[in-house]
């Protein structure tokens, strides 16, 4: 039996290089964004929670 992850990768061998690039590149600058996000809301979220 296929399971879809094989069908998954042989999609994915299919993708031009530079559609991967761009891809990686767009999680990555996502991924920085979400940390930026996370550094400035989790101070308030650890105070709220933590202090007694």
């Amino acid at each position: 039996m296929i399971g879809p992850n094989s069908i998954f990768w042989e999609t994915d061998l299919k993708i031009p290089i530079d559609r991967a690039k761009y891809m990686y590149s767009r999680s990555l600058m996502r991924h920085e964004l979400a940390l930026k996000f996370y550094k400035k809301i989790l101070p308030k979220i650890r105070t709220r929670n933590f202090v007694e």
